[in-house]
């Protein structure tokens, strides 16, 4: 949430983000179908593990300039491997598994094939989309290093 309680459309995407996946993983323990798409969704969640993180060393007092960079450079690193690995790579894979299991899922009820169909494109667009501005950002910073040197 920002300051002025007002919801920000990122908020706004991640509160959409956490609520739909929480159902989707409910629904497919519950159903104990799709059981390979639940995991997927469980595991994009290892590359929160480095959000957290920064957000945990932008409140430490690390004093030594030189160290609060690295710890923060080497973060970053990780967080955007880790992200790409276990949110973007598996997406082709997922999307061959639903349309490969398409008569399995037709097993279940209407509303829950909607809901998979629906939740799925969703999450998988938004971490495409999340993905594309933090590729832009590391582009960014990339580029101003570049133009401090040649300075």
């Amino acid at each position: 949430l920002t300051n002025n309680k007002k919801l920000s459309n990122r908020s706004i995407l991640t509160l959409s983000h956490h609520f739909i996946g929480g159902i989707g993983i409910y629904l497919i323990h519950y159903l104990q179908k799709m059981m390979f798409v639940g995991v997927y969704f469980e595991l994009t969640e290892l590359s929160s593990i480095f959000i957290d993180l920064a957000w945990i060393f932008a409140r430490l007092e690390i004093y030594n300039k030189t160290t609060r960079d690295t710890i923060v450079l080497i973060n970053n690193i990780l967080f955007v491997i880790f992200f790409f690995l276990v949110r973007i790579l598996p997406i082709p894979v997922i999307i061959k598994y639903i349309v490969i299991n398409r008569p399995y899922i037709s097993e279940m009820d209407i509303a829950s094939q909607i809901f998979l169909y629906i939740s799925s494109f969703f999450i998988m667009s938004l971490n495409v989309y999340w993905f594309k501005g933090i590729v832009s950002k590391v582009r960014s910073k990339l580029n101003k290093k570049e133009d401090n040197k040649s300075i």
